[in-house]
């Protein structure tokens, strides 16, 4: 897949070399061990973060520490600061079972087809029955006999349709050709097809869809309807459902979410985990922790 124009394609690939994650293994406590990564974006960002905002990042990396230190089970999560680009995670490259999150990318990747000509809004998809597949979703309760792309694309979203899912990924190849699709042409590496995912590359998706919206309708649609989901959960508290633009994910023991935040100062979180108890109310507590300490966000000068 190309990008939409050259310049696109030069952007995206400066973003991709500044935002290579470079671990190291710092531990909270003696109990246990989180692994914490701090990455600088900032020269794609072209926003280096003064003093005052270091201190800011030094503040959130705490707050997630914290945060992740009190939970049994796997957890990690991931904070990037849309103003500069600094980005720190908690297990940040550990992969999840991705579940539904990864709607996000496959809707990307439809809007990027369409915005290439290769797929149209318009066209007509016909209902099979391999599509069939229970769990989220109302096309299972009232099945037409064709949807069209937009339908699909705003169900597969604010529903979380899975049949909508199955009816996409058909469009670009299947579900394995479309997952190893996605993530070369966003994560730049190759897949297996497996539905699998890490909590910073999640965040680099965002960070892509949230960075070419202006330029691509699709994107703009996909956003909204995150923000439109009625799944008002999770990232979404009483302090941030207005705020965020996010997609849940459930599979069994793992329970996710991931967002964009629209406050004063923009940011990304995203929260995978498994076998994490009570890990809904665990994911709001993230968010509401970190929402409450990007309230302290460093203010600017004149």
């Amino acid at each position: 897949m190309k990008w939409l124009t050259t310049s696109a394609v030069i952007i995206t690939s400066i973003f991709w070399y500044f935002i290579q994650l470079q671990p190291d293994s710092s531990q909270a406590s003696d109990t246990k061990t989180l692994k914490v990564t701090v990455n600088d974006t900032s020269d794609f960002i072209k926003k280096t973060p003064t003093t005052e905002e270091k201190q800011f990042y030094q503040t959130m990396q705490t707050t997630l520490e914290n945060q992740a230190q009190q939970i049994d089970g796997e957890i990690a999560v991931t904070y990037l600061d849309l103003a500069t680009g600094q980005e720190t995670s908690i297990n940040g490259e550990q992969t999840f079972v991705a579940a539904s999150t990864t709607k996000v990318p496959l809707v990307m990747l439809i809007s990027d087809q369409i915005a290439a000509g290769n797929l149209s809004w318009e066209q007509e998809i016909p209902y099979q029955e391999a599509f069939f597949e229970s769990g989220t979703g109302t096309i299972q309760n009232d099945i037409q006999p064709a949807y069209t792309v937009e339908e699909l694309t705003e169900l597969v979203i604010t529903v979380s349709d899975n049949i909508a899912k199955n009816m996409l990924y058909d469009l670009v190849g299947g579900y394995e050709t479309g997952v190893k699709d996605w993530y070369v042409t966003y994560l730049k590496r190759l897949s297996n097809g497996e539905n699998t995912i890490s909590s910073a590359d999640m965040a680099k998706l965002l960070a892509i869809l949230n960075a070419h919206a202006a330029d691509n309708q699709g994107y703009q649609n996909l956003i909204k309807d995150m923000q439109q989901t009625i799944f008002n959960e999770r990232l979404a508290t009483e302090n941030t459902v207005n705020q965020v633009a996010h997609k849940i994910g459930t599979n069994d023991t793992y329970v996710h979410d991931v967002g964009i935040f629209y406050g004063e100062h923009p940011y990304i979180l995203t929260v995978y985990t498994n076998q994490v108890t009570d890990a809904e109310m665990v994911i709001s507590t993230i968010s509401d922790a970190v929402w409450q300490t990007q309230m302290n966000y460093p203010k600017q000068k004149d």
